[in-house]
């Protein structure tokens, strides 16, 4: 399932206090130890942010909490990733650093950046489209609350990182509108907001994304980035590319589990498992060689198995096969590294 930071659901309370919404009260209704919110590696299920929003929405009594939250949204608001966007040099540059390491923050609505516009409108050379979407695993899917305040919050945050009001070229939501059509228009400053789309986007000019941020640091902005990068390890962990390892781990014992096979004990099709492998940067034969390569490595190490052994016991046809491999990671041949 989908995780997110801990940091989203703060950010959530954070919002919701300024509309007289007790935060302890939200976090009980879902579940949630507040101590949890302290531990910055902390996730949890990226559903519970949801039910946080719409729990917080009915308390507030305002048919357009979403949209309201958003406005208030600043780079403060979502920890390193804030630190990362707004160092940045561009506005471009700290969108696609989000971009990269959105992870870090949450799975549950993903953006994405795109130059093709040939659908959207007749200047596509000079704008760029921002598309939200949500996780293909996610069962309950988030309310119009959640997607307006993600739209809402990314152009509030756009601004707070310019100093200006820059104004979008379309904004579109894949929901009907639920409340007065010109505030929308009034705070993004367009005409152009559309309902019933097909997709969430935001549209804006390439002009716009070559502003220089106020806050541009390329200090702080690698440092940040090395924390983003951290902490997207760690969150890697969970993922199905560590789920994988494991598996191999567990059942490579002289042959080698397919990928079939371990699908079905993840209880997901190898496609889907394929996919997810995908989007996490990897493929099975790369976690195969890397779980071969450590396993070796640590049996060389101990010095309890013949090299015979040891090739036997991670699939190879023959001993030469695996001091092939085995001199492909580390250069040396098994005899020369033990030794």
């Amino acid at each position: 399932m989908p995780q997110i930071s801990t940091a989203v659901l703060k950010a959530i309370l954070h919002g919701a206090q300024k509309f007289g919404v007790e935060p302890d009260g939200l976090l009980q209704q879902i579940g949630i130890e507040k101590a949890c919110l302290n531990d910055p590696l902390k996730r949890v299920n990226c559903e519970l942010a949801f039910e946080l929003m719409k729990k917080a929405q009915q308390q507030a009594e305002d048919p357009v909490f979403g949209f309201h939250f958003g406005q208030g949204m600043q780079p403060t608001n979502i920890g390193v990733m804030g630190y990362l966007v707004s160092s940045a040099t561009t506005l471009r540059e700290g969108i696609a650093s989000f971009c990269r390491y959105q992870k870090v923050f949450g799975e549950g609505i993903v953006l994405t950046m795109t130059k093709d516009l040939s659908s959207f409108v007749p200047t596509e050379e000079t704008c760029t489209l921002f598309t939200l979407t949500t996780h293909p695993e996610i069962t309950q899917q988030p309310s119009f609350h959640s997607i307006e305040s993600s739209i809402t919050g990314f152009m509030s945050m756009l601004r707070s990182l310019l100093g200006q009001a820059i104004r979008p070229v379309q904004v579109s939501f894949s929901h009907g509108c639920r409340g007065d059509l010109s505030e929308y228009q009034s705070f993004f400053d367009t005409k152009k907001v559309l309902f019933d789309q097909k997709e969430n986007t935001i549209i804006l000019e390439n002009e716009c994304l070559d502003l220089t941020l106020l806050q541009a640091n390329e200090a702080l902005f690698n440092w940040s980035e090395q924390q983003a990068a951290l902490i997207l390890r760690h969150a890697n962990k969970t993922g199905y590319s560590h789920k994988v390892s494991n598996v191999i781990v567990k059942q490579l014992n002289g042959e080698i589990p397919n990928l079939d096979d371990i699908a079905k004990s993840l209880n997901i099709s190898p496609r889907t498992l394929q996919r997810h492998l995908k989007t996490e940067n990897t493929g099975y034969t790369q976690l195969l060689d890397k779980v071969r390569e450590n396993s070796a490595l640590f049996h060389l190490n101990n010095k309890q198995m013949t090299i015979d052994e040891i090739s036997y016991l991670l699939g190879y046809s023959d001993a030469s096969a695996f001091r092939k491999a085995f001199k492909k990671w580390t250069g040396k041949a098994p005899s020369d590294y033990r030794n």
